[in-house]
C-alpha cells in the first residue's frame, strides 16, 4: 500500500499480540464477550491529481504567462464546454478570489488540477502541496462555489444547485500576499499577517477537493460546506488565524432552517492549529434546525502545536477549543460516523488568545448532537475526552442522543498526573451513551454524569484511574462486565455493575504507531492491559 499521507500505522506487537492483517493497521485489545478490544483500520487512498486518461482533448494548461485573470481562462463562462484544467506551479493570488457559478456532471465533473510540467509524470502528481516550496505550488487566494437554491418548506434537502460535480485537485489556497488582514484584532497573535477568506462550497452538490492545502485563513472557517456529498480529503488545513475570543474552525458542515447537509466526508486529513477541527453547525432555535444525515469524519490527524499553547498561571491553555464540535447530528438511519481519527492534543480555551470558549475537548456534542457513532478512534492526550450535553438547559428536550462510542482508546488524559485538577475526565454531561468495549487508560476520572444521566458502560477495560467519577444514585443506566485494572477504591459496583472484574496486575503490550502527517513521521508508543 502506497502513497498514503498519514496512516496509523503498527510496527510492533509483543509475542502475545494477535497479528497483523495485510493492509490494515490491526490493534487488538481485549478479546472476548466480557473483555474489551480496540482496532485501528487503515484508509488506504491514492491521491491520483488526474488521471491521463480522464484529460479531454480540449484541457487547458493555464500559467501566469498565458493568462493574466481567471475570468481569462474560460474556468468561469457558462458557456465553456471544457471540463478540465490544468494549472501550472505559480503566484495567482493577484488575480483575487475563484469564484465558481458553473459546475461539470457525474460523467464529466469539471476538474481544476495542479500540472506540473517538469514532473516525471505530469499526470499523476502525488506530492501535497504542504510538501513542496512555495515556488512549486499553485497558490490561489480563495475559492467560492455558489449555486441558486430554493428551500421549500417541508422538504429540508431539496434543493436546486447549478453549481455541481468539480473537482479541485493539488491546489494551495494560501490568502492574499499583497493585503494585511483589516478584521484581526490589535491583540491578535496574529495581528499583521497576511491571510485569506474562507474557502466556501455554498449550495453544491459532489464538489471535493482532494490533497489540497488550506492555511492562514483569516475569517471564522478555512471551508464552510452547504450542500450534499462534497468531499474533503487528503488535505492540510492548519493556521487558522487566532483571533481573540472569536472561533476560526478548520471545516464547518452547516445545515440550517428548511435544508439539510447530507453525506459530506471529511477524510484523510491533517488539520491542525484551529479553534476546531471539524464542526456540524446549528443554531439554538430549534425551528432553524437542520440536519447532517450520513456524515462521515474518518481517518483524520486533528492536533494543536506548541505554537497554539498558552502557559498562564501555571496552566497550559490553548488559542483553540475542541477536536471535534457537533451541534447537530444525523438521523436514525444515517447516523453522524466518527471513525479512525486520531485527536490529541486539545487544551482549556484561552480567550484572550484565541476562540470564544471551550473545555479542551476531544469531542463535543451539545445542542441538536442526536444520532452519533463514535468507533474506532484513538484520543489521546485531551483534556476531557467527550463532552456530552447542552449549553442551554432549555433545550435538554431536543437531546435524544442516540449515541454510541464503541471500539475506541481513550489514552493519556492532560490532568492523570494532576496537572488539572477540574480535567482529566474520559466522559462528562448531562445526558447519556452507550459506551462499549473501549478501552480506558490514563485519566483522572472516568465518568462526570449529570443528574438521571443515562449512561450504559459494558465490555470496557478500565486502567490507571484515579476516580470512577461521578454517578448519581438516581441515574438510569448500567455497568457491567467492565474489567478494572488497578482500580480506584470506590468503583461502579453492587449490583449495578454484574460481570465486572477486578485484576491487579496484568501484563502490558507495548502497542507502537506511526502518526505520519505530511511532516516528519511521529511515533506514538502505548502500553495496553493485556487482558484475556
Amino acid at each position: 500500500m502506497k502513497n498514503i499521507y498519514w496512516i496509523f500505522g503498527l510496527l510492533l506487537f509483543m509475542a502475545s499480540c494477535s497479528s497483523k492483517k495485510q493492509g490494515s493497521a490491526n490493534v487488538e485489545g481485549s478479546l472476548g464477550n466480557e473483555v474489551a478490544g480496540f482496532q485501528l483500520r487503515q484508509f488506504a487512498s491514492e491521491t491520483t491529481v488526474v488521471p491521463k486518461a480522464q484529460v479531454s482533448r480540449d484541457a487547458v494548461i493555464i500559467n501566469p504567462r498565458k493568462f493574466d485573470s481567471w475570468k481569462a481562462t474560460g474556468i468561469l463562462s457558462g458557456n465553456n464546454s471544457t471540463s478540465t484544467y490544468l494549472i501550472e506551479p505559480g503566484d495567482y493570488r493577484s488575480w483575487g478570489e475563484l469564484k465558481m457559478s458553473r459546475g461539470g456532471t457525474a460523467a464529466a465533473p469539471l476538474t481544476l488540477s495542479y500540472y506540473d510540467a517538469k514532473a516525471q509524470d505530469p499526470y499523476l502528481e502525488r506530492t501535497n502541496p504542504a510538501r513542496l516550496p512555495k515556488n512549486r505550488q499553485v497558490l490561489i487566494e480563495n475559492v467560492y462555489v455558489t449555486g441558486g437554491h430554493s428551500h421549500p418548506k417541508g422538504h429540508p434537502d431539496r434543493s436546486i444547485v447549478e453549481t455541481e460535480h468539480i473537482r479541485f485537485n493539488g491546489l494551495s489556497f494560501s490568502g492574499n500576499a499583497e493585503t494585511l488582514d483589516p478584521h484581526v484584532r490589535p491583540n491578535s497573535p496574529d495581528r499583521g499577517k497576511k491571510g485569506g477568506a474562507s474557502n466556501v462550497l455554498n449550495f453544491t452538490n459532489d464538489v471535493q477537493l482532494n490533497n489540497c492545502l488550506v492555511e492562514n485563513v483569516r475569517e471564522l472557517n478555512a471551508i464552510r460546506i452547504r450542500g450534499n456529498r462534497n468531499v474533503i480529503s487528503n488535505c492540510v488545513i492548519r493556521n487558522c488565524f487566532r483571533i481573540p475570543g472569536s472561533d476560526n474552525i478548520a471545516i464547518v458542515i452547516y445545515p440550517n432552517k428548511n435544508y439539510w447537509a447530507a453525506n459530506n466526508r471529511v477524510e484523510n486529513c491533517e488539520l491542525y492549529n484551529c479553534t476546531d477541527c471539524v464542526q456540524i453547525h446549528s443554531v439554538k432555535d430549534p425551528q432553524y434546525l437542520g440536519l447532517a444525515p450520513g456524515t462521515v469524519i474518518h481517518n483524520n490527524d486533528c492536533y494543536l502545536t506548541e505554537e497554539y499553547y498558552v502557559q498562564r498561571d501555571g496552566q497550559t491553555l490553548a488559542a483553540a477549543e475542541d477536536g471535534f464540535d457537533l451541534k447537530t447530528g444525523g438521523t436514525a438511519a444515517e447516523p453522524v460516523l466518527i471513525t479512525n481519527n486520531l485527536i490529541r492534543g486539545m487544551r482549556q480555551t484561552d480567550t484572550g488568545s484565541g476562540g470564544s470558549g471551550g473545555l479542551g475537548v476531544a469531542l463535543n456534542l451539545h445542542l441538536f448532537a442526536n444520532h452519533i457513532r463514535i468507533e474506532n478512534n484513538l484520543i489521546h492526550d485531551n483534556r476531557i475526552g467527550i463532552l456530552n450535553g447542552t449549553v442551554d438547559a432549555a433545550l435538554a428536550q431536543s437531546r435524544r442522543a442516540n449515541i454510541r462510542v464503541v471500539n475506541n482508546l481513550f489514552n493519556d488524559f492532560y490532568s492523570a498526573g494532576g496537572r488539572d485538577a477540574s480535567g482529566g475526565t474520559v466522559i462528562s454531561g448531562s445526558l447519556g451513551m452507550e459506551v462499549n468495549n473501549n478501552t480506558v487508560m490514563d485519566a483522572r476520572e472516568l465518568i462526570n454524569a449529570g443528574y438521571r444521566a443515562n449512561y450504559n458502560l459494558y465490555n470496557n477495560v478500565l486502567a490507571g484511574l484515579q476516580l470512577a467519577g461521578k454517578w448519581s444514585g438516581n441515574h438510569t443506566g448500567t455497568s457491567r462486565s467492565n474489567v478494572w485494572v488497578q482500580p480506584p477504591s470506590e468503583r461502579f459496583g453492587g449490583e449495578d455493575a454484574p460481570g465486572d472484574r477486578v485484576v491487579e496486575r496484568l501484563n502490558n503490550r507495548k502497542l507502537r504507531f506511526i502518526i505520519q502527517p505530511l511532516t516528519a513521521p511521529q511515533p506514538l508508543e502505548i502500553s495496553v492491559p493485556d487482558v484475556r
